[in-house]
């Protein structure tokens, strides 16, 4: 009885803490960075033909995220109104992120164990610390790539964690591949978290004496990413 407590108070709390997010990403909607229209103009004239330029004859590749890029241009292609699409698929990201959070965190402790009654409160620091930030509620709706690349890591790294312990660790690593260099196309800067798990995918290698995890890991990310030329 005192363990279904727990959860119908951790589940209430999960609740809230999203209920606060809506909110203030509700009160932050009509504030958007200045620079995400170097990217809606990018994707407008994109989506109209006139190829991915900010000034129709002039190729300056004046933008840092490629693939955020690419998805509002396929928007509005389809008719949606960029900085709507941006500001709601941004705060659809950001919910879904911790949503992930809360997913692996649940698994923190083992049923039955002496700390099970911790369970709750462990598994709800992540999405908890998420939510309750007024800064993630601010990005979510500010137009750039930061709720879309968010997702893409959090995504990587719990599919490269499921790659750890199973006895054949490549669909997951390759997944991670997949998400990691998709983030990194999302901004330059999430190529750091590619190399943090590149990083550990080596001497796990060398331990269990088997390359399955790093090539499948960089395999799929260099199939992705060799193509692509700013």
């Amino acid at each position: 009885m005192p363990r279904k407590i727990d959860r119908i108070a951790a589940g209430a709390i999960v609740v809230a803490a999203l209920a606060f997010f809506l909110a203030r990403a509700r009160y932050y909607a009509g504030w958007m960075d200045d620079d995400a229209f170097i990217s809606f103009r990018y994707a407008r004239n994109f989506a109209r033909g006139a190829g991915l330029v900010y000034n129709v004859g002039e190729r300056v590749e004046g933008y840092s995220n490629f693939l955020w890029t690419m998805v509002l241009a396929g928007a509005n292609k389809l008719g949606a109104p960029i900085p709507a699409t941006a500001c709601l698929l941004g705060v659809f990201l950001a919910v879904a992120t911790g949503v992930l959070l809360l997913i692996p965190a649940l698994r923190v402790l083992p049923a039955g164990s002496s700390g099970a009654r911790a369970m709750p409160l462990l598994a709800l620091t992540a999405p908890l610390s998420l939510w309750l930030t007024d800064s993630w509620a601010v990005w979510a709706v500010g137009g750039l790539e930061n709720p879309l690349g968010a997702f893409l890591v959090t995504s990587a790294f719990l599919l490269y964690f499921r790659s750890i312990g199973v006895d054949d660790p490549a669909p997951a690593a390759a997944g991670a591949g997949l998400l990691g260099v998709l983030a990194a196309l999302t901004h330059p800067s999430y190529t750091l978290f590619c190399f943090v798990l590149a990083c550990h995918a080596l001497p796990a290698s060398v331990r269990a004496r088997s390359a399955r995890r790093l090539i499948s890991f960089s395999t799929t990310a260099l199939v992705i990413v060799l193509p692509y030329r700013p």
